[in-house]
């Protein structure tokens, strides 16, 4: 028999869990009588989500340890690489047919899996300290990497000597800094040659002179909204630039008591910068109009 319709709020469906034994007629709405890949919040609300799909089918080549640094290239012609690193290794994860980690050919014996990865001009730059720079030119070869053709110590103005920790690709060049031999140097390379130090424009920073309350050291380097940034432990500066940076960089601010402790904690969200500082997640709000960059917890 037609029985007239009846609105029913359900603030919670299936929070008491799956009930398989009852007649789904008489079963209270608290209950759920179907329920896959799902799981109970701690509301009580019933919260879905998708499983991971393993895509590495050789993880025995790691030898246990875990993958530290992922990095997805892809190249002008649409070419996707995604480089991972661990073991004391620079794999190069295959997405679309045996799916196996494959070891790529070094110059030198890796040490450590402290990567920071970078891409400019169709080739992929990797850097951590105590590390000669390597580069990735799929236009080369597929299977290896090489150092640098130049290395940032090249520069004549500067007398220093050492590998670079940090690394950022930005208005066209490449920036390097947080060397061995002088933590205190930020440098960068000509325009869209991220291995050329001595032509093109190419030059350094020296931030000793610059960071507003004494000794500090670069631990981080980006770029956001005309401004590049260099993070240092307990201050940041900021500058503005343009392609033509010999003729353009120039100072525009400084925070001081503020830093980021943690090179790779440092996250765009597209509006603004996420950053790691000694007193928790901090936040470098993008200004349009203002000069003066704001910083948020």
């Amino acid at each position: 028999m037609a029985q007239p319709q009846q609105n029913l709020a359900i603030t919670a469906p299936g929070f008491a869990g799956l009930n398989t034994q009852d007649s789904p007629l008489s079963l209270d709405v608290s209950f759920a009588s179907l329920a896959t890949n799902c799981v109970i919040d701690q509301f009580g609300r019933i919260s879905s989500r998708r499983g991971f799909n393993a895509v590495t089918q050789n993880p025995e080549i790691l030898s246990g340890n875990p993958i530290e640094v992922l990095f997805e290239f892809i190249t002008e012609a649409g070419i996707k690489y995604l480089f991972a690193c661990g073991n004391n290794q620079i794999y190069l994860q295959d997405i679309g047919g045996t799916r196996d980690l494959t070891a790529l050919t070094v110059p030198n014996a890796i040490t450590a899996d402290n990567w920071q990865i970078a891409s400019l001009n169709d080739k992929c730059y990797f850097v951590q300290n105590n590390h000669a720079p390597l580069v990735f030119d799929p236009a080369v070869s597929t299977t290896a990497l090489a150092e640098w053709a130049e290395q940032p110590s090249t520069i004549p103005a500067i007398n220093y000597v050492g590998n670079p920790g940090c690394v950022h690709a930005a208005f066209g060049r490449l920036w390097t800094g947080d060397f061995d031999g002088s933590n205190t140097v930020v440098a960068y390379s000509s325009l869209l040659n991220g291995e050329d130090y001595t032509t093109g424009g190419a030059g350094s920073l020296e931030t000793s002179e610059y960071w507003p309350s004494g000794y500090d050291q670069v631990t981080s380097l980006f770029a956001h909204n005309d401004f590049l940034i260099i993070f240092g432990q307990t201050n940041i500066l900021v500058y503005f630039t343009t392609p033509d940076v010999a003729a353009d960089l120039a100072l525009v601010d400084t925070i001081e008591g503020l830093g980021c402790i943690a090179r790779d904690s440092v996250v765009p969200i597209g509006k603004d910068i996420f950053f790691i500082d000694a007193t928790g997640v901090r936040s470098l709000n993008r200004t349009i109009q203002e000069k003066s960059i704001p910083i948020g917890d």
